[in-house]
């Protein structure tokens, strides 16, 4: 979604979304009912998972396509093994600190993932939006 005015992209899928209660423990899940390609290791191991780590993969992987217009990974089991490999043409293009938030979020391991704290104070996200439009670049 796009919002005109204020030319900012928002981005919601709401295909693996449920209803919590937040004084409650987080579950673990079992069914997946998201898109695949965007799914997690543990995920896609049909392992019970949580989901904040699950969705910071997710955002890996959404990185992933916005800056380079391909999957961080080319098969099923790069994506369980967290092997990483950015399109080479476009590997070029991205800063290293972009590439490290991407790796962080990747992490194969969930307990060593990135949590979305550490995402969102990543130097690379911190201050971007009080930026002038013009000056919003990699």
């Amino acid at each position: 979604m796009l919002t005109w005015i204020s030319l900012q992209v928002k981005l919601v899928d709401f295909g693996s979304a449920v209803v919590v209660d937040p004084s409650e423990p987080r579950p673990r899940y079992t069914l997946f009912f998201g898109t695949t390609a965007y799914a997690a290791s543990e995920v896609l191991l049909k392992k019970p998972y949580r989901a904040p780590p699950a969705e910071v993969w997710t955002l890996g992987v959404l990185l992933s396509y916005l800056l380079t217009g391909a999957s961080p990974f080319p098969t099923e089991r790069d994506a369980i093994a967290g092997r990483v490999s950015l399109a080479v043409n476009a590997s070029a293009h991205v800063p290293e600190s972009v590439e490290q938030l991407m790796l962080r979020c990747l992490n194969p391991d969930p307990e060593r993932r990135a949590n979305i704290h550490e995402v969102r104070e990543h130097p690379w996200l911190v201050g971007a939006l009080d930026l002038p439009l013009e000056e919003r670049i990699l």
